[in-house]
């Protein structure tokens, strides 16, 4: 996706990827990649790869790196 995300849910196992701000993602299995996270990016089974989080993000069976920091 080109831009910034409001909302959303994918029930899939595909990759997210999110070249802007996000502000709620939620997805079942496959890795989340976005800049900014304003809200809330949760996964069941997942990595997340972001920029600044000013939300929550969590992780089941995953990582979280954020970066320019680590995971």
């Amino acid at each position: 996706i080109h831009g910034d995300v409001q909302f959303l849910e994918s029930k899939g196992a595909e990759d997210v990827t999110v070249n802007g701000k996000v502000d709620i993602v939620n997805t079942m299995s496959g890795d989340v990649h976005c800049n900014t996270v304003e809200g809330n990016v949760r996964t069941m089974s997942g990595d997340v790869y972001c920029g600044n989080i000013a939300g929550d993000v969590s992780t089941m069976s995953g990582d979280v790196f954020q970066k320019g920091g680590s995971k």
